[in-house]
């Protein structure tokens, strides 16, 4: 009985530990990439790694990188910056 108890415990924790566990980053980037996506703009790899900076302090970087892409749209470049930023 010992041993189905700590089986059933093994494969609750493999399933419950991952869920709780992640992190809500990568979802954001898929925000940011979507959002310009929708603007018109054409979304490879420059764009998917300007959208990586994902935090408050680091959005300076994500800004630049758009900028260096070719963006001009200034209300683009902070709304998808924004999108990528996690809370």
């Amino acid at each position: 009985m010992k041993r189905f108890i700590a089986v059933a415990g093994l494969l609750l924790s493999v399933g419950v530990v991952p869920v709780a566990t992640a992190t809500p980053a990568q979802a954001d980037i898929i925000d940011c990439v979507r959002y310009l996506e929708g603007k018109g703009y054409i979304v490879g790899p420059g764009v998917r790694s300007a959208c990586s900076h994902d935090s408050w302090s680091t959005q300076g970087f994500c800004q630049a990188k758009l900028v260096a892409l070719g963006i001009r749209n200034n209300d683009h470049i902070v709304t998808a910056c924004n999108r990528a930023t996690w809370e």
